[in-house]
């Protein structure tokens, strides 16, 4: 298997994972941001860089007022 980036979609963006992107994310981001994505800052970390950072903001101003639909199986 080769490594993939990760992908940064409405899902990724919405760290509260309540299935949709808004001023909560945010503040889930700004309170784990500069810090490791690990434990209560894991989702945060939409990069999965390893910290949570500008890319992961980048993430979540992408997606910003969309919801996140996941695939059909």
């Amino acid at each position: 298997p080769t490594n993939q980036p990760p992908v940064c979609n409405a899902c990724t963006a919405d760290f509260n994972r309540d299935n949709g992107v808004d001023i909560v994310d945010f503040s889930v981001l700004v309170n784990c941001f500069d810090k490791a994505g690990t434990g209560n800052c894991k989702t945060s970390d939409a990069d999965k860089s390893g910290t949570v950072g500008i890319e992961d903001f980048a993430c979540l101003k992408a997606f910003f007022g969309k919801q996140c639909v996941a695939p059909s199986p």
